[in-house]
């Protein structure tokens, strides 16, 4: 299993530094604020696979919306009526920077 130091040490040499958000309140306050990345993947808890599952994330007019090709329906929706009122189902969001030289 690839570890998170492992994710962040490969960023590395391509070029980019990996952050993570730990927290749905972190995450609330990234999303809500001009922050320049444009994609993401959200880890957090389906319940209907009873499993953690990722899902990719998008950047479009301001507004945050799942990338879900394994579940259309899921797909081009808001990341907030996604996760819904199962805020505790959020494991962490993670995001690529490309460090400045």
């Amino acid at each position: 299993m690839i570890t998170e130091k492992d994710q962040k040490a490969i960023a590395r040499y391509y070029g980019y530094e990996m952050s993570r958000i730990t927290t749905y309140e972190e995450f609330e306050k990234f999303i809500s604020n001009g922050n320049n990345v444009q994609y993401g993947q959200l880890r957090y808890y389906d319940d209907r696979l009873r499993n953690e599952h990722n899902i990719m994330l998008y950047n479009y007019n301001g507004g945050w919306y799942v990338s879900d090709v394994g579940k259309k329906e899921n797909h081009g929706i808001s990341v907030i009526n996604f996760l819904g009122k199962n805020i505790e189902n959020f494991r962490y969001y993670q995001f690529l920077l490309k460090i400045k030289k």
